[in-house]
């Protein structure tokens, strides 16, 4: 081994050092899996059934939709509930403007799809875990690779050089305020 090697590995191993001891999840490996692409192909089949299933019942709503409609949560739940055994056992008083015949199906397809939706979003929410657990392990693991092709382009080292080139496009500033820009709403402040 050459000099500038040993004192790349020191310096390496010491950057790595620093970088474990100031990110403690990053020294325990707490995810190590791997999905064949047979089983990704099978659950790419599964969603495509699953949505072709669910289709004639799902709606898509647009983002006014979703702010300007009434929303039942779990307090207006029980309203509901109890609107719907109410309209069941007293029609006399459901008013002319209302579809007792639409309010129920409406009601019920709410109550047959919430299973549906816990189960769905328990597994978004697995997945979503997994890919921030994953993207973070990786990220972590390259930022390691990336400090040590840096030491190694400081040592001299041409093909580290140009990887560090490469890499470092991802740290690269992106645009500084001009003088006198407020940060926050990066509009022009008055200079004395």
């Amino acid at each position: 081994m050459t000099q500038p090697f040993l004192l790349f590995a020191k310096k390496s191993t010491i950057f790595a050092t620093i970088i474990l001891k100031n990110n403690t999840t990053m020294a325990k490996n707490l995810i190590n899996a791997q999905v064949p692409e047979a089983e990704l192909a099978k659950i790419q089949e599964k969603l495509r059934e699953l949505r072709d299933l669910l289709a004639p019942y799902v709606a898509t709503l647009t983002v006014e939709d979703r702010k300007s409609l009434p929303k039942m949560s779990d307090k207006t739940l029980s309203f509901v509930a109890k609107t719907s055994e109410y309209v069941k056992s007293n029609p006399k008083l459901v008013p002319p403007m209302m579809e007792a015949d639409e309010f129920a199906k409406d009601f019920t397809l709410n109550q047959s799809l919430q299973p549906v939706y816990n189960s769905l979003k328990q597994l978004v929410d697995n997945l979503s875990d997994t890919l921030m657990l994953s993207g973070h392990e990786a990220y972590a693991q390259a930022l390691l690779y990336y400090a040590s092709v840096k030491m190694a382009a400081k040592l001299g080292d041409q093909d580290a050089k140009s990887i560090q080139e490469d890499l470092g496009k991802r740290f690269a500033p992106q645009g500084r305020r001009s003088k006198g820009t407020d940060p926050a709403s990066n509009e022009s402040i008055p200079t004395p």
